[in-house]
């Protein structure tokens, strides 16, 4: 019986990637670049970020690039969509957390920006507070030992082929989000749902 969800922040709760996209267009209008395609970040995710530029703009020098795009805003980060309704739900039969690999300070500031409270989350754990980093299962230890559960009660929910690997070796459940930059086939032989809009559902089914 699942008992605690764990989730992971970019692509699952927040819609970084729609927002980094705009982002990227934004200073490649400003650079004078040809705007980028959402396929391409796909394609490219897991890369460096240098490694991504140069791909994309081969011609562009991935320092200008980076300096220009330091200096773009395009608003707050959007949560997607229903996932606000989704959790603020869900927090009154389950424990719930945040786990990712970004520094724990802008972990908070994007799920305030999104539209949580983060009163609902028993923890967010961001990169400092993890043992190892995704996809080594060890990123989980610290938040196993807090929930005092079995990882058998647990279900961690990203968009990844990293956080299911993590997920695999921590042996917790996991359930794909299609929201980043994950495909079906990166979740196969794991449950794949459209969003976390959809997770309360999942979840009585599991």
């Amino acid at each position: 019986m699942i008992k605690a969800i764990i989730f992971d922040l970019d692509g699952t709760l927040v819609d970084s990637c729609a927002f980094t996209l705009k982002r990227h267009k934004l200073t490649a209008k400003m650079l004078g670049l040809a705007e980028p395609k959402w396929e391409d970040f796909r394609k490219l995710s897991g890369e460096s970020w240098h490694s991504i530029l140069k791909a994309i703009w081969p011609q562009a020098d991935p320092e200008e690039f980076i300096r220009a795009y330091r200096t773009t805003y395009a608003g707050k980060y959007p949560p997607v969509p229903g996932a606000v309704e989704a959790v603020k739900g869900l927090r009154h039969s389950y424990m719930l957390g945040v786990l990712t690999g970004t520094p724990r300070k802008r972990a908070l500031e994007k799920i305030s920006d999104a539209g949580f409270d983060a009163k609902w989350f028993l923890f967010v754990h961001g990169e400092e507070d993890l043992v190892m980093g995704k996809p080594d299962g060890r990123a989980f230890k610290n938040a196993i030992k807090l929930l005092s559960l079995s990882p058998s009660e647990i279900v961690y929910v990203g968009d990844t082929a990293n956080d299911y690997a993590a997920a695999i070796s921590a042996e917790i459940n996991f359930i794909g989000v299609l929201t980043g930059y994950g495909t079906k086939e990166d979740f196969s032989g794991a449950k794949a749902i459209s969003s976390v809009a959809d997770l309360p559902s999942a979840l009585n089914r599991l």
